[in-house]
C-alpha cells in the first residue's frame, strides 16, 4: 500500500475526551443512512454487542496493540466484526469509522458479488439480514484509538451476497417491517436469555485477562496490520491454506514502533529450540526453501536467531488469538518479509513451503510485480533475501505460524530478484 493511501487512512485528530454515547449514536445513524441507500432495513443498538465490543477494544488497545479479529458468539451464532484505528480523540470517531468502511463501495463489483478484503467492511455495513450492532472504543495512553463494531446476525457469508447486498440507487428506503424479536426503540438491552461467549484466554506476563476470546480462523479475514486503519472479519469459511505477507509494498507490512535488533550479538547465529518438534520443523522449512531457491538461481538462506525470536512472538499471538497476525517488528530498523500459514498440526515443514511455492504456478514472468496470489512464492525465492526465522503456535491440532525474511522481498525490482526455474 502506498504511503499516500496510508496517510489518507489514518485519522490524525485533536485531543478531547471519549464520548461513548455520542460515538454509538453517530455510528447507528451513519449505518442506517448508508443501509437505506442499499435497500436494507435499520439496525438497532444492542447492549450485549456493545459490552462485547468494549471488551475487544480494551484487549486490542491494552494488550495486543494491533487490529486483530476475535471470534465472538451470541446465542451460539457468530457475530460480525469491523475494526478501525485512528490516532487522537475526537467527537467524530463514531461516524468516521462508518464513513471509511462504507467508502469501500467504490471498489465493490455488484456484477460479481462475494467477499473481498478490499470491500468486506462495506458489505458488512449494508448486509440486509443484520438487525443489531454494538460499538466499542478504547484509546491507549498515546491516544491511539481502537474501534470495534459488532453485527448480529453476522454478514459476509459466502453464497448469500446477492440476497443481502444491493446496489445504491439514490433512494432512501424506510423499513416498515415488524420484527417480533426486537423492541420499537433503537436500543436493545441485554437480558439473561441473551449471552455471548468465547473460548481462548489471551495471556500476558503469565496472568489472564478478564475477557476470553478466540479469533476467527476464516481465511477471508486473515490479514490485519497497523499499516491499514480498518479490518473486517467474515465468518463464512475456514481454511487450511497459507497466507503470505509482503514487505512495505503492501498493507501486510508496516512501519514499526519497535526494533528487534537490540542485541549486539551476531544476527547470523542460529537458535536451537528446546522443542525438538519445532526444531525439526524449522530445519525442514530451511532445507525446502533452499531446494526451491536453487531451482530459481538464487543463493541459500540461513537461519537467524533474531528473526526466529520475532517469529516466536508473532506465533504466540496467533496461538492466543487463533487468527492471522502480521508483526510490526523490524530488524536493524528495516522492514522484514512475512509468510503466514495455518496447518493441522506441526509435521514436516516441507509441506508449508510447497504450498507457498505452488502459488508460483500462476506467476507471470513477462509482467513481473507483486500479486496477492503469488506473494508467498516471490518472497520464498527473492534473491536479495539471505536470512530466515520461522515459528508456529498450536492450540491442540490447530497451528498458526510465520516465516520472517530479511532483507524483505516483494518490493523494489522484481526482475532482479525473481527468476524462472532452470
Amino acid at each position: 500500500m502506498k504511503k499516500a493511501l496510508l496517510i489518507s487512512l489514518l485519522c490524525l485528530i485533536s485531543a478531547a475526551t471519549l464520548n461513548l454515547d455520542k460515538y454509538r449514536a453517530d455510528c447507528l445513524e451513519k449505518h442506517n443512512y448508508y443501509r437505506s441507500l442499499h435497500q436494507a432495513g435499520k439496525v438497532k443498538r444492542d447492549s450485549i454487542l456493545e459490552k462485547a465490543a468494549m471488551e475487544v477494544s480494551d484487549l486490542l488497545a491494552n494488550t495486543i496493540k494491533d487490529l486483530v479479529h476475535t471470534e465472538v458468539k451470541m446465542n451460539g451464532d457468530y457475530v460480525g466484526q469491523n475494526l478501525y484505528m485512528c490516532y487522537g480523540i475526537s467527537d467524530t470517531i463514531g461516524s468516521d469509522c462508518v464513513n471509511m468502511w462504507y467508502g469501500e463501495v467504490e471498489e465493490y463489483d455488484f456484477n460479481n458479488q462475494g467477499f473481498s478484503m478490499d470491500t468486506g467492511h462495506f458489505t458488512q455495513v449494508v448486509w440486509k439480514s443484520v438487525k443489531k450492532i454494538g460499538l466499542g472504543v478504547t484509546c491507549d495512553s498515546e491516544e491511539k484509538c481502537y474501534v470495534v463494531c459488532h453485527y448480529y446476525p453476522s454478514g459476509n457469508y459466502e453464497g448469500e451476497y446477492e440476497s443481502n447486498v444491493f446496489p445504491k440507487d439514490g433512494k432512501i428506503y424506510v423499513d416498515e417491517s415488524d420484527d417480533d424479536d426486537e423492541e420499537d426503540d433503537t436500543y436493545i438491552s441485554g437480558s439473561s436469555s441473551t449471552t455471548y461467549e468465547s473460548s481462548t484466554t489471551y495471556e500476558e506476563s503469565g496472568s489472564s485477562t478478564t475477557t476470553t476470546y478466540e479469533s476467527s480462523s476464516s481465511s477471508s479475514s486473515s490479514s490485519s496490520s497497523s499499516s491499514s486503519s480498518s479490518s473486517s472479519s467474515s465468518s463464512s469459511s475456514s481454511s487450511s491454506s497459507s497466507s503470505s505477507g509482503s514487505s512495505s509494498s503492501d498493507s501486510s507490512s508496516s512501519s514499526s514502533s519497535s526494533d528487534s535488533s537490540s542485541s549486539s550479538s551476531s544476527s547470523e547465529s542460529s537458535s536451537t529450540s528446546s522443542d525438538p518438534t519445532l526444531e525439526k520443523f524449522r530445519a525442514d522449512i530451511l532445507t525446502r526453501h533452499n531446494y526451491y531457491r536453487k531451482k530459481h538461481q538464487v543463493g541459500d538462506l540461513s537461519r537467524d536467531s533474531q528473526l526466529e525470536g520475532i517469529a516466536d512472538r508473532a506465533a504466540a499471538i496467533m496461538k492466543q488469538t487463533s487468527n492471522w497476525y502480521f508483526t510490526e517488528e523490524t530488524l536493524n530498523g528495516e522492514y522484514i518479509g512475512q509468510n503466514l500459514f495455518f496447518s493441522w498440526g506441526i509435521g514436516d515443514g516441507s509441506g508449508i513451503v510447497d504450498m507457498w511455492y505452488n502459488d508460483g504456478s500462476s506467476y507471470d514472468y513477462s509482467n513481473q510485480g507483486w500479486y496477492s496470489e503469488t506473494a508467498g512464492f516471490t518472497q520464498l525465492i527473492w534473491k536479495s533475501t539471505t536470512k530466515i526465522g520461522c515459528s508456529a503456535g498450536c492450540n491442540d491440532s490447530e497451528c498458526y505460524g510465520v516465516c520472517i525474511y530479511y532483507p524483505a522481498g516483494n518490493w523494489g525490482d522484481f526482475t532482479k530478484n525473481v527468476f524462472p526455474s532452470k
